[in-house]
């Protein structure tokens, strides 16, 4: 087994803390989500005898991430405390600078590859086309999906030097576009 606890930057417990974990193997690897406790704690029964690694993040987004790397089975006092909270904007926009309303952005550690998928915000509280995201614990990339556009990948970038926005230039993709009609 491995024991945790998730602590806000305070140094109180952070009940419903989201957790993800991840571990390989010999050429085996797994991976899961879960959360902790209403006391912050976590006990994982290993399923594979192997190192994990976990991120540990708040369920109510107030503060940045924690990850931990390597944690060998029987580790019973493993802390993950969250770090305070910082954050950078997503401009997404076409070739030729109008926003693209509807994308998908990925933010993804480089080194264990954690994840987190944001969908653009329809609340009108930023502009179209833009997003505001938690900069992660670690190096990490970002990339862009959005219908009809080619893929876009930013980074890698560092959590302390990672600028306050980010620009993603989409490529419209070419196809066929127009209308069919019938000769009847």
């Amino acid at each position: 087994t491995i024991r945790l606890v998730v602590l806000d930057p305070a140094g109180a417990p952070v009940p419903r803390a989201e957790l993800q974990y991840h571990y390989e193997l010999h050429g085996q690897s797994g991976t899961g989500d879960t959360q902790a406790d209403e006391n912050g704690r976590f006990k994982q029964f290993l399923d594979v005898r192997a190192s994990y690694s976990f991120l540990a993040s708040d369920p109510k987004k107030r503060y940045r991430p924690a990850v931990a790397h390597d944690v060998p089975p029987g580790t019973h006092d493993l802390v993950l405390q969250l770090g305070e909270k910082s954050t950078f904007r997503l401009r997404v926009e076409d070739d030729k600078d109008r926003p693209v309303e509807r994308f998908v952005a990925r933010v993804e550690q480089t080194r264990d590859h954690f994840s987190a998928n944001h969908r653009s915000p329809e609340d009108g509280v930023l502009r179209a086309g833009e997003i505001e995201l938690v900069t992660p614990a670690e190096t990490f990339e970002v990339t862009v999906e959005a219908e009809g556009f080619e893929v876009a990948r930013l980074g890698p970038f560092e959590p302390v030097t990672v600028p306050g926005e980010l620009v993603a230039r989409l490529l419209v993709l070419p196809g066929v576009r127009g209308r069919v009609t019938s000769s009847d």
